[in-house]
């Protein structure tokens, strides 16, 4: 038997929201509301009152919703990325919104650059492999960044608040070194190794830790003094 023609010059995703719901339904209570992200979520879904993808990308930046393949195959800004600073902002200032409103609802992370190869060199130098090729920014780390870094307090230690405009340098402060140094400590409690750099952008002198993972690299936490 022939499989169906599938046309790639316009894809149009199908799918069968009953699945979606048979799937749920056949979780845990537990298991259910940690794909759906809360029981009224899951029971929305279970009802018809509502898809995951609806569920999920509530309140969500467009650039940050949930696609499918087929829609994002159609869209030539997403496959060519956020193609400037401006669109990284926008894309952080709400990805930061969803961490601090939404601590429990986890993000898969945010990319908002790509490794360059004269990273990659200095990296391999160090030992240090770097398999995929995002920067990006962790749900849990951007937390963690905002609520102990980005506080006034932060000036009393000589530092500068950390703000959404800082972490969305992230990409820009890695592609720009040239002196790449392992962490310290040199490993995450999760067993991940640990990148550094400190580099000068505008008016401020940034240090910025990098947790490496499968996919590339992820913000574990970032300061700023002034110059």
């Amino acid at each position: 038997m022939l499989s169906p023609i599938i046309n790639l010059m316009n894809p149009k995703p199908k799918f069968n929201p009953k699945a979606e719901r048979a799937f749920l339904a056949s979780l845990s209570p537990h298991e259910a509301r940690q794909v759906a992200g809360s029981i009224d979520k899951r029971d929305r879904i279970l009802a018809g009152k509502a898809s995951i993808e609806e569920v999920y990308n509530e309140g969500k930046d467009p650039l940050y919703q949930w696609k499918r393949v087929g829609e994002i195959s159609t869209n030539p800004r997403t496959m060519a990325g956020m193609n400037s600073q401006q669109e990284i902002l926008t894309a952080t200032k709400s990805f930061a919104k969803g961490c601090m409103d939404a601590p429990k609802e986890k993000q898969p992370p945010l990319p908002v650059g790509n490794i360059s190869p004269a990273v990659l060199t200095q990296a391999d130098a160090l030992g240090i492999l770097i398999k995929g090729q995002n920067i990006a920014l962790d749900h849990d780390y951007t937390r963690h960044t905002l609520l102990h870094h980005g506080s006034p307090s932060e000036r009393d230690r000589g530092q500068e608040p950390i703000s959404d405009d800082d972490l969305a340098l992230a990409g820009t402060i890695l592609n720009q070194t040239q002196n790449l140094k392992p962490g310290t400590p040199s490993k995450s409690k999760n067993g991940c190794l640990r990148l550094e750099v400190t580099e000068e952008v505008g008016a401020y002198r940034y240090t910025v830790v990098y947790e490496v993972r499968r996919a590339g690299v992820v913000v574990y936490t970032m300061f700023k003094r002034p110059k």
